[in-house]
């Protein structure tokens, strides 16, 4: 299974080879502390003592060579394990190199470095990299990483932000490096190239089979970092390849599922081991059993694919594992795109017009703004899963599901979990064909029901405006920003002003038209008992841009007119705030029928 070689500097791993990062393996993961560390052993490695950096772990494809312009054959070795140093490293030589270049345009130590560690010339002309990345990080790495000239385009996903961490602090490390002796530069340089290349030591491992790169990857990580439940799920399907007398697909097939698992997750930004379990668990409780109590992660999927009776029936484990794989990767679709239904690529496949898609990218944004995605993952999933091309059917769901999250969530504060049995049952009927559509809108409506009927949504709004203390409800900008947008749609506008531009700060997006610290102008119109039972009202809330700007001053002063420079409500571009200014003057009694206003729009727009 596994090949031992002696250990290899870094100038003899890149002397025969040239390196890519598999798809299906994550992207570039070290931070700037990980760096940090590799730079500090370098500086510690003194005289010519050689420092035994890590493992490397490589895996040989077909085709297994490609050529230099010069004819010289180098193996094509796909990194098992090592990803992370091994880009540190190509990193750290090729700022070196630059610096080096720009002490002599014609350094032949820049140009060693290169040919070596960056990018030799192949036999088309053009030139061959020595080591490419996965993702779609790779051009990031050679256009803005590597390049002598940087592209302009922006980092726009964690692998790629972290490569620009990585070089920024490399060159930071390297400037003040040279700082210390600024005119023995070019010895300092040339010392650390040596270091690097020919003083660092690696022990190598060169893994035969494709099957066999998961169980070696399961033993050896990048300084002991664990691995995560999606890594496990992977590593124990590739060993099952591994034991099954008839599993020659199968490590193709989990690769290949992994490569679309990843890249979906890392075009969402879901790249936390939680953002992974999350998946696991919606595609289980989908798919084999919705009853989270029986789920244990990646021990569920050990148990359900038992390698261990495969003899029984080798050929039904080895269909029920390559089913699993596949639907595990066509989950991560619609998974992502809930997550993340602004990316480009979100809800393909969908037949709708681009109103229809713009609505389902709002619906969405709405339960995420929330923070109630979680429990109606599975079922919007299953609702993809089971009829992909009826946008409709998806926008109405997420319709029902947004009600039932202010409802039972954000007003009445239920614990997140409430209604998760009913929801994820339906999810998974809905997958198994037991339920048909109507039949499990008709279900969730019975839960919302039963959990925030029409009599307790009415109490519940009552008795909060009872309590008068709604500045600190944690759903507040929720609900005002959701009147934004009401008041937008007369107009035929989307508010101006983005959820994202309002920020999480309520002292500065919440602001009290009567003032906490009044004024006399204030304390002329609000007695003490007055001001403190209206403060907090509803009625006396709006959002703003413009908090310190107003502070204290009179009704007249906020109102402003659209003739002033300043900022006021009447030039606000929030529509909540010029809505203030149909009012004549700002009282105990405007603040009680502002309230009433607004929880008729609430009944309205939350009823059943």
């Amino acid at each position: 299974m596994l090949d031992q070689n002696h250990t290899r500097s870094l100038r003899q791993l890149f002397a025969e080879r040239v390196f890519f990062v598999p798809d299906y393996q994550r992207g570039y993961s070290w931070g700037s502390s990980n760096v940090t560390d590799l730079l500090s052993d370098l500086d510690n490695l003194s005289g010519e003592k050689y420092h035994y950096t890590g493992t490397v772990v490589l895996h040989e494809t077909s085709p297994n060579q490609v050529h230099e312009s010069s004819g010289t054959p180098l193996r094509k070795s796909a990194i098992v394990d090592g990803q992370q140093r091994l880009t540190t490293l190509v990193i750290l030589l090729d700022c070196v190199r630059r610096r080096l270049q720009s002490l002599d345009e014609h350094c032949d130590m820049a140009s060693s470095i290169q040919k070596w560690f960056v990018a030799t010339e192949g036999r088309d002309g053009q030139p061959l990299p020595k080591l490419k990345l996965n993702l779609g990080t790779d051009p990031f790495f050679h256009d803005n990483i590597l390049s002598d000239e940087p592209g302009v385009r922006p980092p726009s996903v964690s692998p790629e932000q972290r490569l620009r961490v990585a070089k920024d602090t490399i060159e930071k490390h390297l400037a003040a490096k040279l700082a210390e002796g600024p005119t023995r530069s070019r010895d300092i340089l040339e010392d650390l190239y040596i270091k690097v290349s020919n003083r660092l030591r690696f022990s190598l491992y060169e893994v035969e089979r494709e099957a066999d790169v998961g169980v070696i990857f399961e033993v050896m990580n990048d300084r002991g970092k664990p691995l995560s439940e999606l890594e496990k799920v992977k590593n124990y399907l590739l060993y099952a390849s591994t034991v099954l007398p008839i599993a020659d697909q199968l490590a193709s097939r989990v690769n290949e599922a992994w490569k679309t698992i990843l890249t979906q997750l890392m075009s969402a930004g879901l790249e936390t081991s939680d953002d992974e379990d999350t998946l696991l668990r919606t595609h289980w409780v989908t798919a084999y059993d919705h009853r989270t109590r029986n789920w244990r992660r990646a021990k569920s999927v050990k148990e359900r694919f038992d390698v261990r009776a495969a003899d029984r029936d080798p050929k039904r484990l080895l269909g029920d594992l390559l089913a699993y794989t596949k639907d595990l990767a066509q989950t991560s679709v619609p998974f992502s795109d809930a997550y993340a239904p602004r990316q480009s690529a979100a809800f393909g496949g969908l037949e709708c017009v681009s109103t229809t898609r713009s609505q389902i990218i709002e619906w969405s944004e709405k339960l995420r703004r929330m923070n109630t995605l979680a429990i109606f993952v599975p079922i919007l999933v299953a609702v993809r899963r089971r009829y992909p091309s009826d946008a409709d059917k998806y926008l109405r769901l997420l319709h029902l599901c947004e009600k039932y999250a202010f409802r039972v969530f954000a007003l009445r504060e239920s614990r997140t979990d409430a209604g998760q049995a009913t929801l994820f049952r339906t999810a998974y009927q809905i997958t198994k064909g037991e339920t048909v559509y109507q039949d499990a809108v008709t279900a969730l409506r019975a839960e919302l029901q039963w959990r925030c009927s029409d009599e307790e949504f009415e109490n519940s709004l009552r008795q909060r405006a009872a309590a008068a203390n709604w500045y600190e409800w944690r759903h507040l900008k929720y609900f005002l920003y959701e009147y934004e947008i009401n008041l937008a749609k007369p107009r035929r506008a989307s508010p101006q002003v983005s959820w994202q531009d309002l920020g999480d700060n309520r002292k500065e997006t919440v602001e009290h038209v009567l003032p906490q610290t009044p004024s006399p102008y204030w304390t002329a119109r609000f007695s003490k008992e007055e001001h403190a039972r209206h403060l907090n009202d509803l009625g006396n809330l709006t959002l703003t841009r413009g908090n310190s700007v107003l502070s204290n001053k009179s009704f007249p002063d906020k109102k402003g007119s659209p003739e002033v420079e300043r900022y006021c409500y009447a030039v606000s571009p929030l529509f909540v705030e010029r809505d203030l200014t149909r009012w004549e003057e700002w009282t105990p009694q405007t603040i009680e029928q502002r309230r009433e206003e607004l929880l008729a729009w609430a009944r309205d727009r939350w009823s059943q």
